[in-house]
């Protein structure tokens, strides 16, 4: 056992010096070129593995552009920092993941979940120009609609503008990492406060007279929703770029909005004529003098004497000073005519008063001269024809209306006569009923 044992190391001996032997003989020239080929593909390889290690460190470098923000994820979980534009330091992922999102800039999402279904060839022809027939009916698959408040129906369609204003909330509560959040949720929003707000109006208010009440209502209704979320979005403006009643009644409802705005323009020039008729009849206080004049009438239903007396005054008041216009006119005219009247009366009473105290005295001598200064001053007025009858003459011939041959002598003398302050010579005797 021991020799077998000292033989066997000697064995063991003798192959290491061999393999000694082996790799310091040296190698021939392939093998030396396998060699160093091997030494610089490690040494390369080393480099390469430096520089990943390099990158990987600085991987979680970011630069936000001016319209960007971002949020880091650190192991899954948002932190509560929103960065700015700028450079971002975060560790490599996976321990931090950078969420960027332009939320500077406005974004607008088209939704036609409203709008009625067409075909490419439809599309290409225009929304004008496409008919169907009052037996087509409508597809709720694909047709949308609003339903209204008196039964009608509306096809809208919808342009949303929105923008990312809390990059965190967005982010946290919709676990949105793009913009397909925003628009998924937008949409489901947009369609229930259109069905909402539609629901009490008229299909007339929501296909014309009301779009712009309608688009406000909605975008209020879809940002208080959106805050309730906090979503980190807000709607900036709500379009309608597209609102029509269906097809197979469209010409129907056009016909009866043409005949409404007939009846509207009607009312309209009929209250500009109205205004006009009463501003030339009394001026700018027409309004205020109507109202006296109501309260006026009430008054009187009300046998509220107190309030009619202080309403007529306040009548009387305009009608003396504020009132213009043809009723001014006429009212001015009138109180020129009452003190013309007046003073004529007074003028009378006083040649009366005059001539009384002679009447009593000697009526016939009073009658004889003012029938003798009557007729002079009858006879001396050029605008009147005197005709001259011979005395053998029993019939006369009377022209009514002026003579042109005296009207033309008059006008004569009377060029004739200008300067002088009377008129002068032999008057001529009229004929008289007892001539």
């Amino acid at each position: 056992m021991i020799g077998m044992d000292s033989d066997t190391m000697h064995d063991d001996t003798n192959h290491q010096h061999d393999d000694d032997n082996i790799r310091d003989a040296p190698l021939d020239a392939a093998s030396q070129s396998l060699a160093d080929a091997l030494r610089a593909s490690f040494q390369i390889l080393k480099y390469i593995m430096m520089l990943l290690v390099v990158l990987y460190v600085f991987s979680g470098v970011t630069f936000l552009q001016p319209n960007e923000q971002a949020v880091v994820a650190r192991l899954g979980e948002i932190l509560e920092e929103v960065h700015d534009p700028g450079m971002l330091l975060a560790w490599p992922y996976p321990i931090d993941e950078v969420i960027r999102l332009p939320v500077k800039e406005a974004s607008e999402l088209l939704i036609q979940s409203h709008m009625l279904h067409l075909d490419d060839e439809e599309k290409s022809r225009g929304l004008r120009f496409v008919h169907r027939g009052p037996g087509t009916g409508l597809d709720p698959v694909l047709d949308g609609a609003l339903l209204t408040a008196d039964k009608g129906l509306v096809h809208v369609s919808w342009v949303i503008t929105y923008k990312i204003d809390d990059l965190a909330d967005y982010i946290r509560n919709l676990k949105g990492r793009k913009r397909e959040a925003a628009e998924d949720i937008l949409t489901v929003l947009i369609e229930n406060a259109a069905i909402h707000v539609a629901a009490g109006l008229k299909a007339e208010n929501v296909y014309r007279k009301q779009v712009e009440h309608l688009r406000n209502e909605v975008r209020k209704r879809v940002n208080a929703e959106l805050v309730a979320l906090k979503s980190g979005i807000v709607v900036t403006d709500v379009k309608v770029p597209e609102s029509i009643v269906p097809l197979q009644v469209r010409d129907a409802f056009e016909e009866s909005q043409r005949a409404e705005n007939r009846r509207r323009k009607l009312i309209q020039d009929a209250q500009k004529e109205r205004t006009r008729i009463l501003n030339d009849a009394a001026g700018e206080v027409y309004a205020r003098l109507i109202g006296v004049l109501d309260d006026i009438d009430r008054a009187k239903l009300a046998v509220d004497d107190e309030t009619l007396a202080a309403k007529e005054a306040e009548l009387e008041q305009m009608l003396e000073e504020d009132v213009y216009g043809e009723a001014g006119s006429r009212i001015k005219d009138a109180q020129g005519q009452f003190a013309e009247v007046v003073g004529a009366i007074g003028n009378d009473v006083k040649i009366y008063e005059a001539l009384l105290p002679e009447y009593k005295h000697n009526p016939q001598l009073l009658l004889a001269r003012l029938w003798d200064e009557t007729r002079n001053a009858v006879l001396n007025n050029p605008r009147m024809t005197k005709i001259y009858r011979p005395f053998d003459l029993h019939q006369v011939r009377i022209i009514i209306g002026p003579d042109p041959e005296h009207e033309r002598e008059r006008e004569r003398r009377e060029y004739e006569k200008r300067d002088e302050a009377q008129s002068s010579g032999v008057y001529e005797v009229p004929i008289l009923p007892w001539g």
